[in-house]
């Protein structure tokens, strides 16, 4: 689930929460070693699963039915089955930001441009959410659209193992790893870019 590019040294502080402690390590208070977090792939086959069986031509009694059926439970499982594959799909934090790798398309963005993460729901889904400046200023309607309807303007598409809380909870502390060893000052000035704050 969790791979370090480099195993941290013996005085290791620690940070994350808990549950990931012994998966994610800090070198120190303001320095964050690179990780990938990888998605799950049990429930990805669970999902592909469900879309093959689901899309199977006999639970459909009429020809639209059929059509309308296999389409989407066949791209269901044609999503799936590419997230399956090595390098589709995962999350690597590093000094300078987090890369997102989604179906094999890849989207850096620095820590400074975000100023928290949380959780959001995404139907019966739990998703971790959080402010980009950059979506923001480049899709300024459809970043207000999502921030009213879950508090933030961007999302991952995924948690990569570990409960939505507890992740957003690791990316928080990594967040304030980082605004530390930039200062105060800028963290609150990135939180009122993103949030539109005068205060």
């Amino acid at each position: 689930m969790f791979d370090q590019d480099s195993a941290p040294p013996a005085h290791a502080a620690s940070g994350p929460p808990a549950e990931l402690a012994g998966s994610v390590a800090f070198a120190e208070p303001t320095r964050v070693i690179a990780i990938i977090l990888r998605v799950r792939r049990w429930r990805l086959l669970r999902l592909l699963a469900t879309c093959l069986v689901l899309g199977s031509p006999g639970l459909f009694d009429n020809v639209i039915s059929l059509r309308i059926g296999t389409a989407f439970f066949g791209f269901g499982a044609i999503v799936f089955g590419v997230l399956l594959l090595p390098g589709a799909a995962w999350l690597r934090l590093e000094p300078a930001g987090f890369t997102v790798c989604h179906l094999f398309r890849k989207r850096f963005t620095p820590w400074s441009d975000v100023s928290e993460f949380g959780v959001v729901m995404a139907g019966r889904n739990e998703l971790v959410g959080y402010d980009s400046r950059s979506a923001a200023e480049n899709s300024p309607r459809r970043a207000a659209l999502s921030r009213s309807l879950s508090g933030y303007n961007s999302a991952l598409p995924d948690t990569y193992g570990p409960r939505a809380a507890q992740l957003a909870a690791l990316l928080n502390e990594v967040l304030r790893r980082v605004h530390r060893a930039t200062g105060p000052e800028s963290a609150v000035t990135e939180r009122r870019a993103l949030t539109g704050s005068r205060t």
